[in-house]
């Protein structure tokens, strides 16, 4: 991937990470423990952003979040409880959406705020991301269900107390608009789409945002479109720092891979300095790692229109053996 060649997997260092949505999980010996962590993991990662406390899983919260899920089961119908709660819901066509894609749909949304005007973009929504971030919200409880005989997914989280009242504004500085330099460019929505996430996971923890390179940008699109004909999940092993991801179909978005390997946070053991068994985080670390500055990036779709592959690229990459990043 880079020289010298270290591959994302590879954790031997040190990342002084607080990952305060796992700290907020108080149930450890859950069942539903893996499934808490993929609903909190990027919502408190976005209030930890902004300096906001994390949220705190409630079981009362929960318990009305699957009574309503339930409600759901049969028609997938996108519409709210109308409860005493604040409450973002999702839905997806299918039956492998995840938690961890539901939240990063409702976080990614903060791209479109606008702080200066407390509002969100023309034509856009970030209620959801709002909701989220909200100042006086403390307690979250959220559930899934499969629904219309299993061809779709709905999910909800419910906060308390709710948030987004009009008469309040939002005190919230979106470290990774500020971080874009190109604002007329055509692609300006796609380099949007792949960097909030990932500055929103170093504002986390306190590392500067990365800035939009042309050159970085360059080689991530010579090197997707090498990828055209068989949407190959193989790194170029070039000189940057890289993360990929594929998708089966077309509709897959730059946030969406983004959210996919930032997720993998909540995987990394600070104290152990690696992944949790089983898992990756290699991805993360390198979107995290402390003399990492620059960032480009690129998608194609694949064989024919089946797929979706995307690429970033990281200078000076991360992830090296001995070295302590952050």
């Amino acid at each position: 991937m880079w020289f010298p060649k270290v591959t994302s997997m590879i954790l031997v260092f040190l990342l002084s990470i607080l990952l305060s949505s796992c700290n907020a999980i108080p149930h450890p010996r859950s069942r539903s423990h893996r499934t808490i962590k993929d609903f909190m993991f990027l919502q408190n990662q976005a209030r930890a952003a902004i300096h906001m406390p994390p949220l705190v899983w409630d079981r009362r919260l929960a318990r009305y979040a699957s009574m309503y899920a339930r409600q759901r089961r049969q028609d997938c119908l996108l519409k709210h409880s109308n409860g005493p709660y604040g409450e973002n819901i999702f839905w997806g066509s299918g039956s492998r959406w995840r938690p961890s894609q539901a939240a990063a749909t409702w976080v990614s949304e903060g791209r479109w705020y606008n702080h200066q005007l407390n509002s969100c973009n023309a034509g856009k929504e970030c209620g959801h991301y709002t909701q989220i971030v909200w100042k006086r919200s403390r307690r979250i409880g959220c559930a899934k269900v499969t629904c219309s005989g299993g061809r779709g997914v709905f999910m909800t989280c419910n906060y308390d107390p709710p948030g987004n009242y009009v008469v309040f504004l939002l005190s919230i500085l979106l470290s990774s608009c500020n971080a874009i330099p190109h604002p007329r460019s055509r692609s300006h929505r796609t380099i949007k789409d792949f960097m909030f996430l990932q500055n929103q996971a170093r504002a986390a923890i306190h590392m500067p945002p990365l800035v939009w390179d042309r050159r970085l940008a360059r080689y991530a699109s010579m090197y997707a479109r090498q990828r055209r004909q068989d949407c190959l999940l193989k790194h170029s092993n070039g000189p940057y720092g890289e993360n990929i991801f594929w998708g089966s179909g077309s509709r897959w978005r730059p946030s969406q891979a983004a959210a996919t390997w930032v997720s993998e946070g909540r995987w990394y053991n600070h104290q152990l300095n690696s992944c949790n068994a089983g898992k990756e985080c290699g991805h993360y670390t390198q979107i995290v790692w402390k003399r990492s500055r620059r960032i480009g990036c690129a998608k194609v779709t694949c064989s024919g229109g089946r797929g979706v592959f995307m690429t970033c690229n990281y200078d000076p990459p991360g992830n090296y053996v001995g070295e302590k990043p952050y």
